[in-house]
């Protein structure tokens, strides 16, 4: 994983997460809406809100350090960006 932060760096209930990720890869499309739900019940309640949960990366990332490309829909360090020439992301170096 690229991202700076993890989950559990930031919050406490790190085997609240684990349990909620494990029951995700789980369960039916009919029930994904009510535990997402759950999800962020719990995530808003730990008050860490410079953080967004990524499904990508299936993690906690840090708002102004991540993004996410919709042509590769994955979620991408703050230096890479899409080219158009390759179609793909790549890390932006500034010489």
């Amino acid at each position: 994983m690229n991202g700076i932060f993890r989950y559990s760096d930031v919050c406490e209930d790190d085997e609240d997460v684990e349990e909620w990720t494990e029951k995700w890869k789980t369960i039916g499309e009919d029930e994904k809406l009510a535990h997402i739900q759950t999800f962020f019940r719990m995530f808003l309640s730990n008050d860490v809100t410079t953080y967004y949960y990524s499904f990508c990366r299936k993690d906690l990332e840090q708002e102004n350090c991540t993004w996410h490309c919709i042509k590769c829909q994955t979620c991408n360090d703050w230096r890479e960006w899409h080219c158009e020439e390759c179609d793909k992301c790549k890390i932006y170096l500034v010489e």
